[in-house]
């Protein structure tokens, strides 16, 4: 490992990355480029992949191959980690969020047949309803359903789009920053991190309805969660496992509206005020106990 930080590298991935994003941003939101609905979701996955196409680039020219960026197929025990986290950090910030008064707890059995109705016309929903409000008597088979179904997007398509994000932030950055050690690394990768969704948080991406408060709590998300997610990084030594945690949060960020009623955007979900204290105690003891490898960044696990 380089003994200091190659500041050149930092600032030539993080100047291409700002400025692809946020000049994609700029003239999306110049063109009257509405982010809702299927364009939202669209205008998103198209944001992800921009740190992941500028490492590609950077790599190429500097002769860097992937894989000493993490890019390699080593599975470990502790990969189980990058699909169960995120089901912890869920199920804790919905009872966070109950417990503190910020939502009311509910079923989310009803509110997930609910939600199948409404997406159904008229006709079929009145032909659907007997069948789906049956499910109810099955409550555990359901959210039974509902997890496998999130795991099995995390770690596939969306697991193949977070990698994109990953290449950059928890692949050629981490590299890079290694000299400063976990904590510090981590800590500063997930401050950029935050404050790269500032254009999509503005238009209304996690908090629409306080768009610009939004920015400052995704920020305040981003870092402890990036704590999380370089710790995964390095103790699997692979950015697939990273790739595989972030797509697997993707997957059950909705779970919160299933579970809770009422609350905010501020308040409630992983990015609210709840999501947010319980990535932050995971954080700390994570760099209470880090991954012990980081100063082997530059190998290449057997």
């Amino acid at each position: 490992m380089a003994e200091r930080v190659n500041t050149s590298r930092v600032w030539a991935f993080l100047a291409c990355t700002f400025a692809a994003s946020w000049g994609f941003a700029a003239v999306l939101y110049f063109t009257g480029v509405k982010y809702a609905g299927g364009a939202a979701a669209a205008i998103a996955i198209a944001y992800m992949l921009v740190p992941g196409v500028m490492t590609i680039a950077l790599c190429r020219k500097w002769r860097l191959p992937l894989r000493e960026i993490g890019l390699v197929a080593h599975f470990r025990a502790e990969f189980l980690l990058a699909p169960i986290l995120p089901l912890v950090l869920m199920a804790a910030t919905i009872a966070i969020a109950g417990a503190f008064g910020f939502a009311e707890l509910q079923s989310p059995a009803p509110a997930l047949v609910q939600q199948l109705l409404d997406s159904l016309s008229p006709e079929q929903a009145e032909s659907a309803a007997q069948t789906l409000q049956a499910l109810l008597g099955t409550q555990t088979l359901v959210l039974l359903a509902v997890v496998v179904a999130a795991l099995i997007s995390g770690a596939s398509i969306n697991a193949f789009f977070a990698l994109s994000e990953e290449l950059g932030w928890r692949g050629l950055l981490q590299r890079e920053l290694a000299p400063l050690g976990f904590a510090r690394s981590s800590i500063l990768i997930g401050a950029i991190w935050g404050v790269w969704h500032a254009p999509l948080i503005l238009q209304g991406h996690n908090y629409p309805d306080h768009p610009i408060i939004g920015v400052g709590m995704m920020i305040a998300w981003c870092i402890p969660l990036g704590v999380i997610h370089s710790w995964v990084r390095l103790k699997t030594r692979t950015l697939l496992a990273a790739a595989v945690m972030r797509g697997t949060l993707n997957a059950v960020a909705g779970f919160a509206a299933l579970s809770l009623r009422g609350g905010s955007d501020l308040t409630v979900g992983l990015t609210g005020v709840s999501g947010i204290i319980v990535v932050s105690v995971v954080a700390v003891i994570m760099l209470l106990t880090p991954p012990g490898n980081h100063d082997e960044m530059h190998t290449v696990p057997e």
